[in-house]
């Protein structure tokens, strides 16, 4: 009779099993994740959708984003099995949004790719929808892996979330979000703000819808898309 050897999950310290059954592309084997053509209308940043003192009455018209300090959702980073139980209470999130900060070593920057592909395909493999997501990054050796793990996106979500302090950083961002759009051509491009017009103009030309949203820093934080054809305001959102 073999001997059945239990693997020891404390070797894992690469966290392989989020990528267990993947598909791999270009030069850095950045996991492939699957697309989707959900366009949500209602979002709470992580860290206010897992905190005890938030309790949305329909949590399944809200979708989980990560357009915040990285700090407020390492932990999930590092072990999102332990969040797959709240997460799956709510419609679906937006993929991890990890920086790729512009002084971040060369040698740091594909692997937060990796992991915020690997990320979306564990929870998708999880039964979550996620939309996902592109970051830009000033340095062009980045453009060999920021796009690699997506192929013929439908929905797909970019922020300029930490790229506006300053004129080069916004420069950066929209030279960035031009090569994403030559590059994948998604269906929608989901955009966490108010889009510059001429950038919409590009869109409108590349046959590429776009979906805006008010970005909301007060309370509980819920975003909502701007191009909502209904009113909000009166939705029963959090029981009384």
């Amino acid at each position: 009779m073999p001997i059945k050897l239990k693997r020891d999950k404390r070797l894992d310290v690469f966290q392989a099993y989020l990528v267990e059954g993947a598909n791999f592309c270009g030069e850095f084997e950045i996991p492939l994740v699957g697309n989707t053509n959900v366009v949500p209308e209602l979002m709470v940043p992580f860290s206010v959708a897992m905190s005890k003192e938030f309790k949305p009455k329909h949590p399944e018209r809200l979708f989980v984003h990560f357009f915040e300090n990285d700090y407020k959702f390492l932990a999930f980073a590092r072990n999102p099995k332990r969040y797959l139980k709240r997460l799956k209470k709510y419609a679906g999130i937006v993929a991890t949004d990890l920086s790729i900060y512009f002084d971040l070593p060369r040698a740091l920057k594909p692997s937060q790719t990796f992991y915020s592909r690997a990320l979306t395909y564990f929870c998708q493999q999880n039964g979550l929808t996620v939309v996902p997501l592109v970051r830009f990054d000033k340095d062009e050796f980045s453009y060999r892996f920021l796009f690699d793990g997506i192929r013929n996106p439908q929905s797909l979500f970019v922020s300029p979330y930490g790229c506006q302090d300053d004129e080069q950083s916004r420069k950066i961002f929209y030279d960035g979000l031009v090569k994403m759009i030559d590059k994948l051509r998604p269906k929608t491009i989901l955009f966490f703000g108010k889009m510059p017009e001429e950038m919409k103009a590009y869109c409108q030309m590349k046959i590429i819808e776009v979906a805006e949203y008010k970005v909301n820093t007060r309370g509980n934080k819920i975003s909502s898309r701007i191009t909502i054809n209904n009113d909000i305001s009166d939705l029963p959102l959090f029981a009384k």
